[in-house]
């Protein structure tokens, strides 16, 4: 239950993030007359990621986050190396 929980929880950051950038525009079409502007999915996905990292660095999980990921990014590395390669 846990995973569905985190995806619940992900699922609601990513909506309020898009939710929040389609604010700004609204604010600034009624500013001024210009052109809508719709968010790219790699801008949504940036500020998903900023959101994650200020919620985690709030509550004081952002080291340990960022370690898990770099040994998992290691491993990935790793293991996409040739065989020869990888002797350490």
């Amino acid at each position: 239950m846990k995973s569905v929980d985190e995806a619940g929880a992900a699922a609601a950051r990513v909506d309020d993030v898009r939710r929040g950038l389609r604010r700004e525009e609204r604010s600034r079409l009624a500013a001024g007359g210009k052109r809508p502007y719709y968010a790219k999915e790699a801008v949504v996905r940036e500020k998903v990621m900023e959101k994650k990292y200020e919620e985690l660095k709030a509550s004081g999980r952002l080291t340990k986050y960022v370690e898990r990921r770099r040994k998992r990014e290691a491993q990935k590395d790793k293991r996409l190396l040739p065989p020869s390669a990888r002797k350490e």
